[in-house]
Protein backbone atom coordinates (compact mmCIF):
# COMPACT_ATOMS: atom_id res chain seq x y z
CA UNK A 1 0.00 0.00 0.00
CA UNK A 2 1.27 3.24 -1.15
CA UNK A 3 2.06 5.81 2.46
CA UNK A 4 -0.03 8.57 1.35
CA UNK A 5 -3.18 5.56 1.24
CA UNK A 6 -2.30 4.48 4.74
CA UNK A 7 -3.48 7.92 6.11
CA UNK A 8 -7.13 7.53 4.81
CA UNK A 9 -7.12 4.10 6.04
CA UNK A 10 -6.41 5.25 8.71
CA UNK A 11 -9.55 6.86 9.34
CA UNK A 12 -7.63 10.62 9.04
CA UNK A 13 -9.91 13.28 7.64
CA UNK A 14 -10.66 16.81 8.09
CA UNK A 15 -11.81 17.34 11.02
CA UNK A 16 -10.03 14.48 12.99
CA UNK A 17 -9.00 15.09 16.74
CA UNK A 18 -5.54 14.38 17.61
CA UNK A 19 -5.44 13.14 21.60
CA UNK A 20 -2.11 11.55 21.49
CA UNK A 21 0.47 14.10 23.22
CA UNK A 22 3.48 12.22 21.83
CA UNK A 23 2.53 13.00 18.69
CA UNK A 24 0.65 16.62 19.44
CA UNK A 25 4.28 17.75 20.87
CA UNK A 26 5.76 17.38 17.29
CA UNK A 27 3.21 20.11 15.81
CA UNK A 28 4.75 23.66 14.81
CA UNK A 29 4.11 26.95 14.75
CA UNK A 30 4.93 28.24 11.38
CA UNK A 31 7.46 29.98 13.24
CA UNK A 32 8.90 26.89 13.86
CA UNK A 33 8.62 26.99 17.38
CA UNK A 34 6.59 24.38 19.46
CA UNK A 35 3.76 24.26 22.18
CA UNK A 36 3.47 24.29 25.71
CA UNK A 37 0.99 21.22 26.24
CA UNK A 38 -1.03 19.28 28.35
CA UNK A 39 -3.90 16.95 28.88
CA UNK A 40 -6.29 19.39 28.80
CA UNK A 41 -4.72 20.43 25.02
CA UNK A 42 -6.43 18.67 21.65
CA UNK A 43 -5.45 19.02 17.78
CA UNK A 44 -7.93 19.48 15.37
CA UNK A 45 -7.15 18.52 11.36
CA UNK A 46 -8.04 21.70 9.52
CA UNK A 47 -6.35 20.50 6.31
CA UNK A 48 -8.72 19.96 3.03
CA UNK A 49 -9.33 15.93 2.47
CA UNK A 50 -7.83 15.63 -1.02
CA UNK A 51 -4.29 17.42 0.14
CA UNK A 52 -4.28 15.60 3.25
CA UNK A 53 -3.91 12.40 1.55
CA UNK A 54 -1.87 13.64 -1.36
CA UNK A 55 0.12 11.09 -2.57
CA UNK A 56 3.15 13.42 -2.71
CA UNK A 57 4.81 14.06 0.96
CA UNK A 58 7.22 16.20 -1.60
CA UNK A 59 4.42 18.65 -2.64
CA UNK A 60 1.97 18.33 0.57
CA UNK A 61 4.65 17.97 3.53
CA UNK A 62 2.94 19.34 6.38
CA UNK A 63 -0.89 18.84 7.83
CA UNK A 64 -2.28 22.24 9.28
CA UNK A 65 -3.89 21.38 13.10
CA UNK A 66 -5.96 24.15 15.05
CA UNK A 67 -4.52 23.31 18.76
CA UNK A 68 -7.67 23.13 21.20
CA UNK A 69 -7.97 23.45 24.90
CA UNK A 70 -10.76 20.59 26.58
CA UNK A 71 -12.96 22.31 28.17
CA UNK A 72 -14.82 19.29 29.58
CA UNK A 73 -18.45 18.40 29.28
CA UNK A 74 -19.34 20.63 31.86
CA UNK A 75 -18.44 23.50 29.99
CA UNK A 76 -20.73 26.01 29.15
CA UNK A 77 -20.86 27.68 25.70
CA UNK A 78 -19.86 31.18 25.41
CA UNK A 79 -22.38 33.42 23.51
CA UNK A 80 -19.40 35.96 22.54
CA UNK A 81 -16.90 32.78 21.40
CA UNK A 82 -19.58 30.54 19.42
CA UNK A 83 -21.10 30.39 16.32
CA UNK A 84 -17.97 32.35 14.64
CA UNK A 85 -18.64 35.10 15.82
CA UNK A 86 -15.20 36.35 17.79
CA UNK A 87 -12.58 37.20 15.45
CA UNK A 88 -9.80 34.86 17.27
CA UNK A 89 -11.53 32.40 19.88
CA UNK A 90 -14.26 29.68 18.91
CA UNK A 91 -16.03 27.33 21.14
CA UNK A 92 -17.46 23.89 19.45
CA UNK A 93 -18.60 20.55 20.34
CA UNK A 94 -17.21 16.80 19.36
CA UNK A 95 -20.34 14.23 19.29
CA UNK A 96 -19.70 13.59 22.91
CA UNK A 97 -20.80 17.19 23.79
CA UNK A 98 -17.05 18.05 25.02
CA UNK A 99 -16.68 21.44 24.74
CA UNK A 100 -13.30 23.09 23.46
CA UNK A 101 -12.06 26.33 22.79
CA UNK A 102 -9.73 27.24 19.67
CA UNK A 103 -7.71 30.14 19.27
CA UNK A 104 -6.50 31.50 16.09
CA UNK A 105 -3.05 31.72 17.49
CA UNK A 106 -2.64 28.20 17.99
CA UNK A 107 -2.38 27.01 14.13
CA UNK A 108 0.29 24.62 13.55
CA UNK A 109 1.33 22.42 11.53
CA UNK A 110 2.54 18.82 11.81
CA UNK A 111 4.35 16.40 9.77
CA UNK A 112 1.96 15.04 7.30
CA UNK A 113 3.83 11.33 7.50
CA UNK A 114 3.55 11.08 10.89
CA UNK A 115 -0.21 10.06 9.88
CA UNK A 116 1.04 6.94 8.20
CA UNK A 117 1.74 5.45 11.52
CA UNK A 118 -0.36 7.20 14.36
CA UNK A 119 -4.06 6.83 14.22
CA UNK A 120 -7.32 9.65 15.24
CA UNK A 121 -8.87 9.77 18.29
CA UNK A 122 -11.55 6.68 18.13
CA UNK A 123 -13.50 8.47 20.72
CA UNK A 124 -13.72 11.62 19.62
CA UNK A 125 -15.24 13.25 16.96
CA UNK A 126 -16.43 16.37 15.58
CA UNK A 127 -20.17 16.25 14.22
CA UNK A 128 -19.88 17.80 10.11
CA UNK A 129 -21.70 20.86 11.49
CA UNK A 130 -18.78 21.98 13.93
CA UNK A 131 -16.39 21.22 10.97
CA UNK A 132 -17.95 23.23 9.02
CA UNK A 133 -17.97 26.09 11.52
CA UNK A 134 -14.31 25.87 11.62
CA UNK A 135 -13.85 26.28 8.52
CA UNK A 136 -15.96 29.23 7.81
CA UNK A 137 -13.99 30.49 10.82
CA UNK A 138 -10.60 30.33 9.61
CA UNK A 139 -11.66 31.12 6.08
CA UNK A 140 -13.02 34.75 7.42
CA UNK A 141 -9.30 35.73 8.39
CA UNK A 142 -8.71 35.87 4.87
CA UNK A 143 -11.83 37.00 2.88
CA UNK A 144 -14.26 38.82 4.97
CA UNK A 145 -14.86 42.77 3.63
CA UNK A 146 -12.77 45.57 4.08
CA UNK A 147 -14.59 48.86 4.78
CA UNK A 148 -13.34 51.99 5.15
CA UNK A 149 -11.85 52.82 8.26
CA UNK A 150 -13.45 56.21 8.39
CA UNK A 151 -16.83 54.10 8.05
CA UNK A 152 -15.94 51.96 11.40
CA UNK A 153 -14.82 54.53 13.25
CA UNK A 154 -18.48 55.78 12.89
CA UNK A 155 -20.03 53.25 13.81
CA UNK A 156 -17.77 52.80 17.08
CA UNK A 157 -20.46 54.84 19.24
CA UNK A 158 -23.27 52.62 17.78
CA UNK A 159 -21.93 49.36 18.41
CA UNK A 160 -24.10 48.46 21.62
CA UNK A 161 -27.07 49.39 19.63
CA UNK A 162 -26.28 47.47 16.41
CA UNK A 163 -25.02 44.20 18.91
CA UNK A 164 -28.14 44.51 20.61
CA UNK A 165 -30.75 43.98 17.32
CA UNK A 166 -27.94 41.57 16.19
CA UNK A 167 -28.56 39.59 18.99
CA UNK A 168 -32.19 39.56 19.56
CA UNK A 169 -32.81 38.63 15.79
CA UNK A 170 -29.64 36.41 15.62
CA UNK A 171 -31.68 33.32 14.81
CA UNK A 172 -33.42 34.90 12.49
CA UNK A 173 -30.74 36.85 10.53
CA UNK A 174 -28.96 34.24 7.87
CA UNK A 175 -26.85 36.87 6.73
CA UNK A 176 -26.64 41.01 6.88
CA UNK A 177 -25.72 42.41 3.22
CA UNK A 178 -24.52 46.17 3.13
CA UNK A 179 -24.28 48.14 -0.22
CA UNK A 180 -22.07 51.15 0.00
CA UNK A 181 -21.72 54.25 -1.91
CA UNK A 182 -18.21 54.33 -2.09
CA UNK A 183 -15.13 52.49 -0.37
CA UNK A 184 -13.25 55.31 -0.29
CA UNK A 185 -11.86 57.24 3.15
CA UNK A 186 -14.38 60.43 3.58
CA UNK A 187 -13.40 63.62 5.31
CA UNK A 188 -15.76 64.27 8.02
CA UNK A 189 -18.09 66.64 6.06
CA UNK A 190 -19.00 63.81 4.02
CA UNK A 191 -21.55 61.15 5.14
CA UNK A 192 -21.60 57.50 3.97
CA UNK A 193 -24.59 56.44 1.75
CA UNK A 194 -25.69 52.88 2.46
CA UNK A 195 -27.69 52.40 -0.01
CA UNK A 196 -29.31 49.26 0.71
CA UNK A 197 -28.93 47.45 4.09
CA UNK A 198 -30.44 43.50 3.13
CA UNK A 199 -30.72 41.20 6.17
CA UNK A 200 -31.61 37.30 4.56
CA UNK A 201 -33.83 35.50 6.18
CA UNK A 202 -34.88 31.35 6.64
CA UNK A 203 -38.52 32.11 5.82
CA UNK A 204 -39.23 28.97 6.87
CA UNK A 205 -37.77 29.47 10.36
CA UNK A 206 -38.75 33.73 10.43
CA UNK A 207 -41.95 34.97 8.92
CA UNK A 208 -42.26 38.09 7.19
CA UNK A 209 -43.01 40.31 9.64
CA UNK A 210 -40.46 39.83 12.10
CA UNK A 211 -37.75 39.79 9.83
CA UNK A 212 -39.05 43.73 8.50
CA UNK A 213 -38.84 44.58 11.98
CA UNK A 214 -35.05 43.52 12.22
CA UNK A 215 -34.29 45.21 9.24
CA UNK A 216 -35.84 48.54 10.48
CA UNK A 217 -34.30 48.35 13.67
CA UNK A 218 -31.14 47.46 12.48
CA UNK A 219 -31.03 50.40 9.71
CA UNK A 220 -31.91 52.46 12.69
CA UNK A 221 -29.20 51.49 14.70
CA UNK A 222 -26.82 51.90 12.04
CA UNK A 223 -27.93 55.44 11.01
CA UNK A 224 -25.67 57.95 12.58
CA UNK A 225 -23.59 61.05 12.05
CA UNK A 226 -21.67 60.79 8.86
CA UNK A 227 -23.75 57.38 7.87
CA UNK A 228 -26.99 57.72 6.10
CA UNK A 229 -29.09 54.43 5.24
CA UNK A 230 -31.01 55.16 1.87
CA UNK A 231 -32.95 51.88 1.92
CA UNK A 232 -33.27 48.41 3.70
CA UNK A 233 -34.78 45.63 3.16
CA UNK A 234 -35.54 41.70 4.50
CA UNK A 235 -35.28 39.04 2.17
CA UNK A 236 -35.63 35.18 1.95
CA UNK A 237 -32.23 33.78 1.12
CA UNK A 238 -34.51 32.13 -1.54
CA UNK A 239 -34.79 34.84 -3.25
CA UNK A 240 -31.65 36.53 -2.39
CA UNK A 241 -29.92 36.34 -5.93
CA UNK A 242 -26.17 36.05 -6.80
CA UNK A 243 -26.59 39.68 -8.51
CA UNK A 244 -27.55 40.91 -5.18
CA UNK A 245 -25.02 38.96 -3.47
CA UNK A 246 -22.03 40.46 -5.70
CA UNK A 247 -24.09 44.13 -5.38
CA UNK A 248 -23.14 44.37 -1.83
CA UNK A 249 -21.41 42.95 1.07
CA UNK A 250 -21.56 40.56 3.83
CA UNK A 251 -20.98 42.57 6.85
CA UNK A 252 -19.61 40.25 9.42
CA UNK A 253 -20.96 42.54 12.29
CA UNK A 254 -19.74 40.05 14.87
CA UNK A 255 -16.21 40.98 13.87
CA UNK A 256 -16.46 44.77 13.73
CA UNK A 257 -18.27 44.20 17.58
CA UNK A 258 -15.97 41.68 19.38
CA UNK A 259 -12.56 42.59 20.54
CA UNK A 260 -10.31 40.64 22.77
CA UNK A 261 -10.39 44.07 25.06
CA UNK A 262 -14.68 43.60 24.91
CA UNK A 263 -14.19 39.72 26.50
CA UNK A 264 -16.36 39.59 29.74
CA UNK A 265 -15.88 36.20 32.33
CA UNK A 266 -19.16 34.54 32.40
Amino acid sequence: MPRAKEIASRGWQQGSIITDQQLLSRARRADGQSFSLSDAKVGIVVTQDCDLIHGSFEAEPFAEILIATDLRTAGKVSDQFAGGRHPRRLHFRDRNGNLYEASSKDRAFLDRSLFTSNNPSGERQLPDVEIALIRSWMRKRYDRPAFPDAFDERLRDRREQIRLVVTQYAKDISAISITLDTKKELSDKDAYHVRRLVIVFDSKRTDVDRADKAAAELAAAVTCEGIEVDDYAAVPKTKFTLAAAEEGDVWDFDYLSYSDEQVTSE
